[in-house]
Protein backbone atom coordinates (compact mmCIF):
# COMPACT_ATOMS: atom_id res chain seq x y z
CA UNK A 1 0.00 0.00 0.00
CA UNK A 2 0.78 3.69 -0.72
CA UNK A 3 -0.44 6.61 1.00
CA UNK A 4 -3.06 4.00 2.00
CA UNK A 5 -4.01 3.36 -1.32
CA UNK A 6 -3.70 -1.10 -2.05
CA UNK A 7 -1.22 -1.54 -4.58
CA UNK A 8 -1.20 -5.35 -5.87
CA UNK A 9 1.35 -7.32 -7.47
CA UNK A 10 0.95 -8.58 -11.18
CA UNK A 11 2.64 -11.08 -13.13
CA UNK A 12 5.48 -11.05 -10.24
CA UNK A 13 6.40 -7.47 -11.19
CA UNK A 14 6.06 -4.23 -9.12
CA UNK A 15 3.05 -2.09 -9.63
CA UNK A 16 3.74 1.51 -11.57
CA UNK A 17 2.21 2.93 -8.10
CA UNK A 18 5.14 1.83 -6.01
CA UNK A 19 7.72 1.69 -8.62
CA UNK A 20 7.37 5.03 -9.52
CA UNK A 21 8.07 6.35 -6.01
CA UNK A 22 11.81 8.06 -5.93
CA UNK A 23 13.73 7.16 -2.75
CA UNK A 24 13.84 10.77 -1.25
CA UNK A 25 10.03 10.92 -1.54
CA UNK A 26 9.57 7.96 0.82
CA UNK A 27 9.04 9.02 4.53
CA UNK A 28 8.48 5.40 5.74
CA UNK A 29 8.34 1.93 5.07
CA UNK A 30 6.75 -0.71 7.68
CA UNK A 31 4.97 -4.40 7.07
CA UNK A 32 2.75 -5.43 8.67
CA UNK A 33 1.90 -9.57 9.22
CA UNK A 34 -0.47 -11.51 10.94
CA UNK A 35 -4.52 -10.37 11.57
CA UNK A 36 -3.91 -6.92 11.21
CA UNK A 37 -2.52 -7.65 7.67
CA UNK A 38 -5.27 -9.68 6.84
CA UNK A 39 -8.00 -6.87 8.47
CA UNK A 40 -6.22 -4.43 6.00
CA UNK A 41 -6.12 -6.24 3.14
CA UNK A 42 -9.14 -7.62 2.92
CA UNK A 43 -7.85 -11.14 3.92
CA UNK A 44 -5.44 -11.20 1.19
CA UNK A 45 -2.11 -10.92 3.00
CA UNK A 46 -0.70 -14.45 4.41
CA UNK A 47 2.61 -12.91 3.54
CA UNK A 48 2.04 -9.24 5.10
CA UNK A 49 1.37 -5.95 3.97
CA UNK A 50 4.42 -3.38 3.17
CA UNK A 51 3.09 0.29 4.11
CA UNK A 52 5.00 2.79 2.43
CA UNK A 53 4.26 6.48 3.58
CA UNK A 54 5.82 9.20 1.08
CA UNK A 55 6.75 13.02 2.44
CA UNK A 56 3.53 15.35 1.49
Amino acid sequence: MVDGVEAGFVGGEMPTQAADLEENDIQEVSVLQGEKAKTLNRGNAANGVVLITTKK
